[in-house]
């Protein structure tokens, strides 16, 4: 019989894999899955709190030559001798603080990879009573805590999708600090969270909400989808080459007016707005926000603002323009407009064309999705593909990264196929997205 323990590997496994430790459905299907790896999935999510003291550093070294220290900690191998250093340090970065940012971390990924919140509460409890049944090191109080925790969670209920992945949020964060504890050599440092209550699912989920509601107090949402769009679908730090355009939208945002932010498909427009909205959240750049896609510019005339505040209407995806008289009623909100679309001029909206991005960035844009380490061969293939400047483009950089992951290709074997691509040399805007669009089907 296998050894299944509470580790690394077997929470990433059961996120992933429909049959364990029981059958059902995924809780995240096949095709949300896409460039997920176990490795990845930790090194994007484990918050660096938890990797940047001494041992840290040296179980999650990313550089370099693969390190062997990964491979152990996410199966909690028997082999490995500096779990006791390593749960000290665990300990010392697991403050409230901490542990309701690696919360909304689990909830951030769940979110983003459109996770099945039933398959996920239904296999729960097969996972605990699998730890029970096969990990000497998940104790009695460890299976109460938990067992009690689900039964917290199921007074939840009925309370909204965000309580709900609050919950699987939490439940993941304390599998994993459960996970990084080793074989029993951090249970004295466990047994200090599990009896502490301000650890326990309810106080967590009390404190999450009152610092939403303190961010809600600060920004004002004229419109119920400002989540969906404001979540941003890149985790900070893998968003590149976009410092420019996100300073440029802040002044924007300070003269007021009418902008269209113009570029073809796949360039980031969404993206950029996600990340600026964001930024206006946090930093609580305006006092009010309302959010439309294409489909909701009707719904424009039912909203009301204040004069006097510093408000921001979101139109994105203004493919098919806005008649005469939606915009009307926007000219009436006194507030500062963006709108995204594929064209380049909409009456009453100044136009900013967003730039390709850097030759840095699209190197950083397919290194991120490629997700493995790259020889000095390689690196070279990468430089002289984005050298042209038709390459530097986020949506096929991702494309072509996952595609040559996923067939085993080098890079310069990319290179080499690139170059056998008939690519003009000039071309008009319309011809580059017809062109992109055959080489996005041709490298599914």
């Amino acid at each position: 019989m296998a050894r299944e323990v509470l580790s690394l590997k077997s929470i990433y496994k059961f996120l992933t894999l429909n049959d364990y430790p029981v059958y059902s459905e995924g809780i995240i299907k096949k095709d949300n899955r896409t460039g997920l790896t176990l490795n990845k999935f930790y090194l994007e999510n484990l918050l660096i709190d938890f990797k940047n003291r001494k041992t840290g550093k040296i179980l999650w070294r990313a550089e370099g030559s693969r390190n062997r220290y990964i491979s152990e900690i996410c199966n909690r191998s028997e082999r490995l001798s500096i779990y006791k250093e390593y749960a000290e340090e665990v300990m010392l970065a697991a403050d409230y603080d901490t542990v309701i940012r690696q919360i909304r971390q689990y909830m951030s990924f769940l979110l983003e990879r459109q996770y099945n919140v039933e398959n996920f509460v239904k296999k729960i409890p097969a996972m605990i009573e699998m730890y029970e049944e096969r990990d000497d090191a998940f104790t009695q109080e460890a299976s109460d805590f938990f067992r009690n925790a689900m039964e917290a969670r199921r007074l939840l209920e009925g309370q909204g999708l965000m309580v709900d992945t609050f919950c699987c949020g939490w439940i993941l964060t304390m599998f994993t600090i459960h996970a990084l504890m080793g074989n029993g050599e951090g249970e004295e440092h466990l047994h200090r969270i599990r009896s502490d209550k301000n650890y326990s699912l309810h106080e967590m989920l009390k404190r999450y909400q009152e610092d939403c509601d303190a961010v809600r107090k600060q920004v004002v949402f004229y419109t119920e989808n400002f989540l969906e769009n404001s979540a941003p679908a890149l985790k900070q730090g893998h968003f590149f080459g976009r410092e420019v355009e996100l300073f440029e939208l802040r002044e924007m945002l300070a003269q007021g007016g009418k902008y269209l932010i113009s570029g073809i498909g796949g360039s980031g427009k969404t993206e950029l707005i996600r990340q600026f909205l964001k930024i206006c959240m946090e930093e609580a750049l305006v006092d009010g926000i309302a959010v439309f896609l294409q489909e909701e510019m009707k719904e424009i005339e039912t909203v009301s603002m204040p004069e006097g505040q510093r408000n921001l209407v979101i139109l994105d995806g203004m493919d098919k323009g806005i008649d005469e008289h939606e915009l009307k009623c926007l000219c009436n909100l006194p507030a500062a407009i963006l709108a995204t679309s594929c064209e380049c001029q909409i009456e009453g909206f100044e136009c900013y064309h967003l730039r390709p991005i850097t030759q840095d960035a699209a190197s950083l844009i397919f290194r991120d999705n490629y997700d493995g380490y790259l020889e000095e061969a390689d690196r070279q293939a990468l430089e002289d593909i984005v050298s042209n400047v038709f390459w530097c483009h986020a949506g096929i950089l991702r494309q072509l990264a996952k595609y040559v992951r996923e067939n085993n290709w080098s890079l310069l074997k990319l290179k080499e196929q690139l170059e056998q691509e008939q690519i003009p040399t000039e071309y008009s805007e319309e011809e580059y997205f017809e062109i992109l669009q055959r080489l996005q089907h041709r490298y599914a």
